[in-house]
């Protein structure tokens, strides 16, 4: 029986030692027995910033980072050391990353977390933009009008136009209007077609400024137009009474008004009903019994093809009635050509004034 314990004990014992060198305690130079870091968070404002991290270890140490707005002053050290980490400036939403620091088999996260903007604003040639935030990373369930194509929409966050874009701030892109006899009214907003809006003033737009723009795909425009994760379910994009919020056939004289001169919806956003209608980058398809939308699908485009592309809003000549295809509804789809050449886009039997709102994307 001695013989046997004995055995048992010389066995338990080879493998606590063995057990002890996996580790590094005792063991071989290579293999680290502590590691520790100084900060295992930080979490900066949106301005560009930087802090120092301490590492304690005895041997050889390696840091990374997957985010390209993280900088490390060191990627790797030996023993006790210390290095930086810098985050650019933050000019869109709020942001996570992990920093890893490792030695033999430990390791240790610092999480980085940096704080976005509330809006987003610049000047060109003089003329003011401003964007406002789109809160989503989530999905949405949205209503369509046309043959109850009810749908779930998962949307990345986004920011829009305050305002439909005007006169003064297509001069200021363009260097002049696509009629001339507006000059005298910067504040109207312009009647452009598809066409024209991204093969010329994005392109002149994406010169001038460190933001990529774009029109708003459908389902963005219309989560925009319904106040987001901050809706209040009303009937018309900021209020329930319809002359709160648009410009439209019953108050509207026939003609366009000044952007922002009612109340705006819940996001802050002016004139998503009335006023001008408003192009969205997706080609158009009409919604039947036999072809609906998917019922799920993440950050949606559209079809990859088409004749006409989708319109949202309705315009000054628009009504309330849900029966008609121009209504200011925030879920009514109607559509153009994007090369209609005529100002008041007469196309289908029905007269449109048409513009644009733009969105910076998230990423």
């Amino acid at each position: 029986m001695n013989k046997i314990l004995l055995v048992l004990y010389l066995t338990l014992m080879v493998c606590a030692i063995s057990c002890s060198k996996e580790e590094g305690v005792g063991g071989d130079s290579g293999k680290q027995s502590f590691l520790d870091v100084s900060l295992s968070t930080i979490n900066y404002a949106a301005e560009k910033d930087a802090s120092l991290v301490e590492v304690s270890t005895d041997g050889d140490w390696q840091a990374a980072c997957d985010a390209d707005w993280i900088t490390l002053s060191a990627k790797e050290g030996e023993e006790s050391t210390a290095f930086i980490i810098g985050v650019s400036s933050n000019l869109k939403f709020a942001r996570e990353a992990v920093v890893t620091i490792t030695a033999g088999k430990k390791s240790k996260e610092i999480r980085i977390t940096q704080s976005g903007v509330s809006v987003i604003e610049f000047e060109i040639n003089g003329v003011d933009f401003k964007f406002l935030p789109v809160e989503a990373d989530t999905s949405f369930w949205l209503d369509g009008m046309t043959y109850l194509a009810t749908r779930t929409v998962y949307l990345d966050s986004y920011f829009i136009s305050e305002t439909e874009i005007t006169n003064e701030q297509w001069r200021a892109v363009m260097g002049s209007l696509p009629y001339e006899n507006e000059n005298s009214f910067p504040k109207l907003p312009v009647v452009v077609n598809w066409n024209n809006i991204t093969n010329e003033f994005l392109t002149n737009l994406n010169t001038l400024n460190d933001y990529t723009f774009r029109l708003p795909t459908e389902n963005e425009w219309e989560v925009a137009a319904k106040g987001g994760l901050k809706s209040e379910n009303t009937g018309y994009p900021g209020s329930i009474y319809i002359d709160e919020v648009a410009w439209y056939w019953d108050n509207a004289y026939g003609q366009r008004h000044n952007v922002a001169t009612k109340i705006p919806n819940e996001l802050g956003l002016y004139d998503m009903a009335g006023n001008v209608s408003e192009w969205c980058s997706d080609w158009y398809q009409e919604w039947t019994d036999d072809n609906l939308p998917p019922s799920e699908s993440t950050n949606p485009t559209g079809p990859e093809s088409g004749t006409e592309k989708v319109i949202r809003g309705g315009d000054f000549r628009a009504n309330q009635f849900e029966y008609d295809r121009n209504n200011c509804s925030p879920s009514a789809r109607d559509f153009l050509p994007p090369d209609i050449a005529t100002e008041d886009f007469l196309y289908d039997g029905y007269y449109h004034y048409t513009g644009f709102r733009l969105v910076i994307p998230k990423n």
